[in-house]
């Protein structure tokens, strides 16, 4: 079994098409699931680790427009 680097692209892609949403905001990138929906599963594989959930969100950060928020 070949072990390939971690490519939050790739992870991304795979967690909107299961229902995924996410939203770069000025109070910074959120990453979410409905309860019982298949992207929660995938959601999972980068809680708790620092490392994949911040390449995730620089990710976001990165390839995305930031939102204002509305007071």
């Amino acid at each position: 079994m070949t072990d390939h680097p971690f490519d939050p692209a790739d992870w991304l892609a795979s967690f909107v098409a299961a229902g995924g949403r996410y939203a770069n905001t000025s109070s910074g990138v959120w990453i979410f699931s409905r309860a019982n929906c298949a992207s929660l599963a995938i959601q999972r594989e980068i809680e708790g680790n620092v490392a994949l959930f911040d390449a995730v969100t620089d990710h976001i950060a990165a390839t995305t427009t930031r939102e204002a928020l509305l007071c």
